[in-house]
């Protein structure tokens, strides 16, 4: 590796940087430039007699374009191999496919960060839950992906369903029929629903799975009858109870399907008796 002189430098022309300032520029040590230079990736613009590397202002957006390629997942080796290409056509095909995958990762840490606000969110509501209350609360409109349709399957044909949807995502709510709960039948599931990335999906890349899609959903915003559950998922009767009884006996009209949003499961508690769901439905 090159040493630099001990000796004074020269006074730098205007717009050149010593090794030291340039580093501070980019935000590296030095011997990152050093490591740079070694490879032939990013040679100093002049070195003078003594050995004193300079670097013009220009060689900045070269840094910026190494970096940033480097962050994108290239190899120093990758990267020394596309700032020596010459084809015009062969350079943006790396870029682009550069993209693509820089993209490809975006959307995924998206929807990480998805779940994982949202398993922030059920951790803050458990505290606060009142579970013999019935409340009427406005909600906003929340964007979400649903199963196909659960409704008509054999027992057989949900299981390998449901199994096949959470196979695809994470199921954080599902909707039953409020008819099917006023003749009390708990049981019998509409769809399921999963948290949509913050960035709504094109219709093309809405994700097939082998029984039907992950299709956009949204509920919509209005008022909300709310109750909740705590214990296992099928004696959540007594709550889907308690939460058309209020409504009954207010004379309030609701809408087609009763939502569970599971805020305790088995990802937060091994115990099956401090489940915790969330009952809502909209009103007319």
């Amino acid at each position: 590796m090159p040493i630099e002189s001990h000796d004074s430098p020269q006074p730098l022309p205007p717009l050149y940087f010593s090794t030291g300032e340039f580093a501070r520029l980019c935000h590296v040590k030095k011997q990152t430039l050093f490591h740079y230079d070694d490879i032939g990736l990013l040679v100093p613009d002049r070195v003078d007699e003594h050995g004193y590397r300079s670097y013009s202002y220009r060689q900045y957006e070269t840094f910026m374009m190494i970096a940033g390629l480097k962050e994108a997942g290239m190899s120093l080796a990758q990267i020394r191999v596309y700032l020596d290409e010459q084809d015009t056509d062969r350079r943006r095909a790396t870029i682009v496919h550069e993209l693509d995958q820089l993209n490809e990762r975006i959307s995924h840490l998206e929807n990480v960060r998805t779940v994982l606000s949202a398993e922030v969110r059920r951790f803050d509501e458990t505290v606060t839950t009142d579970l013999d209350a019935v409340s009427i609360v406005e909600l906003p409109a929340r964007r979400m992906l649903r199963s196909s349709s659960l409704y008509e399957l054999d027992d057989a044909e949900l299981v390998r369903a449901v199994a096949d949807y959470v196979a695809h995502a994470n199921i954080f709510s599902a909707a039953l029929l409020a008819r099917d709960i006023a003749q009390g039948d708990c049981t019998r599931y509409a769809f399921l629903l999963a948290h949509a990335p913050e960035k709504p999906r094109r219709t093309s890349e809405i994700q097939r799975t082998g029984s039907g899609a992950l299709i956009p959903f949204t509920r919509p915003a209005g008022r909300y009858a709310v109750t909740y559950h705590q214990g296992p998922y099928d004696t959540a009767g007594t709550a889907h109870g308690r939460l058309l009884r209020f409504l009954a006996d207010l004379n309030l009209e609701y809408g087609t399907y009763v939502y569970e949003e599971y805020l305790r499961d088995e990802i937060t508690t091994r115990d099956s008796n401090d489940y915790l769901t969330r009952i809502i439905i909209s009103l007319i």
